[in-house]
């Protein structure tokens, strides 16, 4: 099943163009990266899909219902969660704190329950903090709930972020570099642990990475553009392999 379907995506930023005719579709529970040289318009298409780019000319369709007519707010509402290149997180508050704050677009508790503490309310509360909870404990830092989030290392609040984005329980994740910065064995966790997630709730992973060797070791299909433009697309090995991709990397 064609879960994330785009066609001929196109952005300029005055004048120059990122993103040219970009076509691309993702089967559901598929782990598919998006490679490319620097600057060559990976994160404007993360951008493009939740709308935090309005686009110059194409289509984006997610499970048969066009994402042009939605405003980026109601994005995760249709079940795509995403994070960020740079980690945008509230550093001040506990890491519980940061993950529930990705529930807000489905909170059932109203202004007034919150603010004169309904039994309503209350249970809701407890409902949501106990999923909070749990995804942490997958992921397997629970022990690091009620820490500030700016005291952790960095790796512990890449995690941290991925956590809040599976709260609102999404269908599609998109990860915008989430092994950046780490080390070797932390990014070797990351892997591990993507791939379990993409099993335990059903979702489908879409990521956009620098590094390439784990890219290729990782992810099942591999979409690779430079300048803004698809120049390859297929399997690890199809993509290795592709004289186009080892211009892209080596050059002539």
């Amino acid at each position: 099943m064609t879960q994330l379907y785009v066609e001929n995506l196109t952005k300029s930023f005055e004048g120059l163009v990122a993103v040219d005719s970009f076509n691309l579709s993702l089967e559901k529970g598929t782990i598919l990266g998006l490679i490319g040289p620097n600057g060559a318009g990976k994160t404007t298409i993360f951008n493009c899909l939740t709308r935090f780019y309005d686009i110059d000319s194409g289509k984006i369709q997610f499970e048969g219902i066009d994402l042009l007519s939605f405003k980026p707010y109601q994005i995760i509402q249709l079940g795509i969660a995403r994070t960020f290149q740079n980690i945008e997180l509230l550093k001040e508050i506990p890491v519980i704190q940061n993950v529930l704050i990705g529930n807000h677009a489905f909170s059932d508790i109203n202004f007034f329950g919150s603010i004169f503490g309904t039994r309503t309310a209350k249970l809701n509360e407890k409902k949501h903090i106990k999923r909070a909870q749990d995804i942490l404990r997958k992921l397997g830092i629970s022990e690091w709930s009620e820490f500030n989030t700016g005291d952790l290392p960095y790796g512990i609040q890449k995690m941290v972020e991925i956590a809040r984005s599976l709260i609102s329980k999404p269908k599609l994740i998109l990860l915008d570099e989430p092994t950046a910065g780490m080390t070797a064995i932390e990014k070797e966790t990351i892997a591990e642990l993507i791939t379990r997630l993409r099993d335990d709730f059903e979702l489908s992973i879409f990521m956009v990475e620098h590094d390439v060797n784990f890219v290729m070791n990782f992810c099942e299909r591999i979409c690779v553009i430079n300048y803004g433009r698809k120049i390859a697309d297929g399997t690890p090995d199809e993509v290795r392999k592709d004289p186009e991709v080892i211009k892209a990397y080596i050059g002539d």
